[in-house]
């Protein structure tokens, strides 16, 4: 038998859970519609590599690096999308640069371009190193969760 405070926490706790799927929702839509480089979604930008004049995703520093073995790779991309993962970066944002996110876990790829940001050297993944201070373009589909999960299209390396 339910009580009236019962019946009312149950309304109240439906109604929290209603709210928390709506803004679910609305935040989804919203992240799915913006361009690489901006952070909110799939990259309209002409392929890897175009990303000048574009602002960083996020400026910050290595925390730490997994690197992936071709059995760690869970599912495989589709044909003629790309190659598979080689290692995820978590990246915290450096307080002297603005960035739209203050965490980021990185996914890299056999196609995210990697350079020196003066020089323009190319770099591979091995290259990159715990408390290096990068800067990450985004490219694709971002997870607007906490750290903001997204692949790397561009990482320079600042020196």
């Amino acid at each position: 038998m339910e009580t009236p405070d019962k019946r009312a926490f149950l309304v109240f706790l439906l109604a929290v859970l209603n709210s928390m799927l709506i803004l679910t929702l609305f935040s989804t839509a919203l992240g799915c519609g913006g361009k690489a480089g901006s952070g909110r979604g799939p990259a309209d930008d002409g392929g890897a590599g175009n990303f000048v004049n574009k602002d960083p995703d996020i400026t910050g520093t290595i925390e730490r690096i997994a690197v992936f073995t071709a059995s760690q790779e869970q599912v495989p991309p589709p044909p003629g999308h790309g190659e598979r993962s080689v290692g995820i970066l978590e990246i915290k944002a450096h307080p002297a640069h603005p960035s739209a996110y203050q965490a980021a876990s990185v996914k890299v790829t056999g196609e995210t371009e990697m350079v020196r940001e003066k020089s323009r050297e190319k770099l591979h993944f091995a290259d990159l190193e715990k408390g290096m201070l990068v800067k990450v373009w985004f490219q694709g589909p971002v997870a607007e969760s906490w750290p903001v999960q997204a692949t790397a299209g561009k990482i320079a390396v600042v020196e």
